[in-house]
C-alpha cells in the first residue's frame, strides 16, 4: 500500500508533492504582488532620490555664492577704507555693500563736522564757553558777607602789605 498511517494522519506522497507545488505556487505568488505593490514606492524613491541630489547641488551652488558674496563684501570694505584715509572701522561697519555704503555716508558726515569745528575753531558756544588764558584778575573780596573778626584780619593783611 502507498498509504501509511501514523498519528491519525495518512500521508500520501503524491499529495505531500501536490501540497509542496501549490506551497510554493502561493510563494510566487505572493513575492509577485508584493514586488507589484513595492514597485512605485521604489520608482518614487528613485525619483526623490534624483530630486534631493539637484537640491544638494543647488544648496552648493547657494553656499558657493554665499562665500562669494561675502569675499566681495569684504573686498568692497578694503577699498572703501582706502579711498578715505580718514575712515576707521569703527566709521565703516556692515554686512552688506548697502549697509557699508550708509556707514560710508554716515562717516563723512562726521567727517565733515569735526572737519568744519577744527577749521572754525568749534561753534559759537564753543567759542562763548572759552575761558582766556592766563590767571583771572584780581579783585577785593566782599567784605559784606564776612564776619566781624574776618574783617579786621582782611584788615591788617592789608595794612601789612601797604606797608612793605
Amino acid at each position: 500500500m502507498a498509504k501509511e498511517e501514523t498519528n491519525n494522519h495518512v500521508e500520501d506522497p503524491q499529495v505531500n508533492n501536490d501540497l509542496k507545488t501549490q506551497l510554493e505556487a502561493e510563494k510566487a505568488d505572493r513575492d509577485r504582488l508584493i514586488a507589484e505593490a513595492v514597485k512605485p514606492f521604489q520608482e518614487q524613491l528613485a525619483t526623490l532620490g534624483e530630486a534631493l541630489k539637484a537640491k544638494d547641488t543647488e544648496l552648493a551652488k547657494f553656499a558657493t555664492m554665499g562665500e562669494t558674496l561675502k569675499s566681495a563684501v569684504a573686498e568692497f570694505k578694503t577699498v572703501l577704507m582706502a579711498s578715505n584715509p580718514l575712515y576707521t572701522e569703527e566709521l565703516i561697519t556692515g554686512a552688506t555693500i548697502e549697509e557699508l555704503k550708509a556707514s560710508a555716508v554716515k562717516a563723512d558726515a562726521i567727517i565733515a563736522k569735526v572737519r568744519e569745528g577744527v577749521i572754525n575753531g568749534g561753534n559759537a558756544e564753543a567759542a562763548a564757553a572759552r575761558i582766556p588764558a592766563g590767571a583771572p584778575g584780581r579783585k577785593e573780596p566782599d567784605i559784606s558777607s564776612m564776619s566781624t573778626v574776618e574783617k579786621i584780619q582782611h584788615g591788617l593783611e592789608q595794612a601789612r602789605k601797604k606797608g612793605k
